[in-house]
């Protein structure tokens, strides 16, 4: 895992040494520039497989005719690298990058359906004196960029590092992903929260030279239904490919370490990865506010049956104000909900002791894992006929009934909840809380247009929610861990998103996913004697954090003066006394003792408070 930056225009080798130092936490173990006057690339890497000088970047070809930086990692360079020797290119390294600069050089754009990892890729052709930029199918890693002119381009891992090669000046807001933000806590398509500022479509390539600009995708989520796929063989389908797949991820010249929680897919790759390699030491964050907040217990389970060390992270109130503006920093921008801060404090431990770290991020996506997949196939799945609507609603576990509840009541809402995203904040009460110069610009906008656009012709409502989940439910989510984890020079990767296993998900019918109306069905089943079977009656958690309890106790003053204070950024943007009534709002509210719906609340004031933060950081 590394970090890159580049720029093709004026000035460019001394820009590009302007970009590095802010990626420095991305790639501590060395950096590399290389330039021809008009375009510079830059490199700062961690090293992870070839620990070697011969794995230094950027690399150049024999020929030098092309030049690559690439952050990330190419599972199934060991197969590309024996098919390219074939072709008779030359390795000078063992590194998995370097398959990167041959396989241009055979392929082309080709290339890029054939890698199965997460990246985020530069490459300069001097053949056809054009640069080209590429990130993985689902956005694992992120690649930024910005075009001050015509013929100028700049390209980043990170927004701070964009920052500093226009010479530290402010980007403004963006109306449109101000707008996606506060009613998603996302951003759609390209968008950020800075102005001019773009992030590289997941699956998408981008082609910049002096004769033009072209942003294109290479690889479109499709699916390719088997119909006669029965659920015991989607089962044995699924465990073979997931052990292939933890396998590859397990491709590593250091220490491999895991997360480890109280949900399905933690525990699977933990498991799996004990069996394939050397047990992994297992990390896992722990909150003292009760059963619900604490899954360390049962995560212990898990590592002893693994064999593998437990290290447990205690999380408590005083570790938001110690982390929470470097937090958001690290964020770039204010993006998803407060499962945030838990990541970064457990990141932060395993830091200490590893590079590398699996995550259990894409189940839910992939096998349905969420309750609004029960609720829509139930509402539009193709055997609601023979079924009926309570028939695919048959088995309703207590944790998922607010979910189904909500996500019904907004089928039959404005055309932003029917989505299938939560919303945080409807059209109404921007108005009323947003000062005038943002509301004009914000409250017209349809936040939701960039989401439907991505859609296909003949698309079904089911393949529809999928495509939410996977392109940009789930890609916020990996912006996040991967800019949550880069901060401590911690590789976390995603055996659950490797090629294979997108493949099998995009194959499986949802009647499958959803076997006996089970949410993932299919990865419950697969577990069974490989899992204890503790881990099947716990309800559904997502990394909870009590926040709740904490902004009404002893972190009340520093809420208050977040969100109210007269130093308080969100006065730039909101009317103060808005501001003042949704504090008093929070503070006092009458469901707080109800736990599903007192979270929606915290998460609009995680939403604030993430947003004062950006805003002290980058506007004021």
């Amino acid at each position: 895992m590394c970090g890159i930056a580049g720029v093709w225009g004026r000035d460019a080798l001394a820009r590009t040494k302007t970009m590095l130092p802010p990626l420095y936490h991305r790639g501590p173990d060395g950096e590399g520039l290389w330039s021809n006057g008009n375009l510079a690339i830059g490199h700062r890497r961690l090293a992870i497989n070839d620990l070697s000088e011969s794995g230094i970047q950027p690399m150049v070809s024999l020929d030098g005719n092309v030049v690559i930086g690439v952050n990330g990692e190419i599972y199934n360079y060991v197969e590309l690298r024996r098919e390219l020797e074939s072709y008779g290119c030359v390795f000078q390294s063992a590194c998995d990058s370097e398959v990167v600069l041959h396989a241009w050089s055979i392929w082309a754009e080709a290339c890029f359906i054939r890698f199965n990892g997460m990246f985020a890729i530069s490459i300069y052709d001097q053949r056809k004196n054009c640069l080209i930029l590429a990130r993985d199918r689902l956005g694992i890693k992120p690649l930024y960029y910005h075009q001050p002119s015509k013929n100028e381009l700049l390209f980043s891992s990170e927004v701070k590092s964009l920052k500093a090669g226009v010479q530290n000046q402010k980007f403004g807001i963006d109306p449109v992903g101000l707008a996606q933000f506060l009613t998603y806590q996302n951003y759609f398509d390209q968008r950020t929260l800075s102005a001019d500022v773009l992030m590289l479509s997941p699956g998408a390539i981008l082609i910049f030279s002096d004769q033009g600009f072209l942003v294109k995708p290479y690889w479109s989520l499709k699916h390719r239904y088997r119909n006669d796929l029965s659920f015991d063989d989607a089962v044995e389908e699924y465990k073979h490919t997931l052990d292939a797949a933890i396998e590859r991820h397990l491709m590593s010249d250091v220490p491999v370490a895991s997360y480890l929680s109280a949900g399905f897919d933690s525990a699977s790759v933990a498991d799996r990865a004990s069996v394939l390699g050397e047990p992994p030491v297992s990390f896992t964050g722990a909150f003292a506010e009760g059963e619900w907040y604490d899954e360390s217990s049962i995560a212990s389970d898990l590592a002893a049956k693994n064999g593998s060390k437990h290290v447990v992270v205690p999380i408590g109130w005083a570790d938001v104000p110690r982390v929470f503006d470097r937090l958001i920093f690290a964020l770039d921008e204010p993006r998803m909900g407060m499962g945030a801060l838990p990541q970064y404090c457990v990141a932060e431990q395993v830091a200490k002791t590893h590079k590398v770290v699996l995550t259990g991020h894409g189940g839910d996506e992939l096998f349905s894992g969420y309750p609004v997949f029960k609720l829509i196939h139930a509402l539009y799945g193709s055997k609601r006929k023979k079924n009926g609507f309570l028939g695919g609603l048959s088995k309703i576990e207590r944790s998922e009934l607010p979910h189904l509840v909500y996500f019904f009541l907004s089928q039959y809402r404005s055309n932003r909840y029917r989505q299938f995203l939560p919303v945080l904040n409807g059209s109404r009460s921007l108005r009323l809380g947003l000062r005038a110069e943002f509301a004009s610009a914000v409250c017209d906008i349809a936040p939701e247009e960039e989401l439907l656009k991505s859609g296909f012709e003949g698309e079904s409502i089911e393949d529809k929610l999928y495509r939410h989940y996977l392109q940009t439910y789930l890609n916020g989510l990996l912006v996040v861990e991967d800019k949550i984890s880069m901060a401590h020079s911690l590789e976390s990767r995603t055996p659950l998103l490797d090629n294979e296993l997108l493949q099998l998900s995009l194959s499986m019918p949802a009647s499958v996913k959803l076997n006996g109306g089970v949410l993932k069905a299919v990865v419950k089943k697969a577990g069974l004697g490989r899992l204890p079977r503790v881990l099947y009656s716990q309800p559904k958690r997502g990394f909870p954090t009590p926040l709740r309890f904490w902004l009404r106790g002893p972190l009340s003053e520093w809420f208050s003066q977040r969100i109210i204070g007269e130093d308080s950024a969100l006065k730039l943007m909101f009317e103060e006394k808005w501001l003042r009534a949704t504090y008093n709002n929070y503070i006092g509210s009458y469901i707080q003792k109800v736990r599903p719906l007192d979270e929606i609340q915290s998460h609009r004031m995680w939403q604030l408070l993430s947003l004062e933060s950006w805003l002290r950081q980058n506007v004021v």
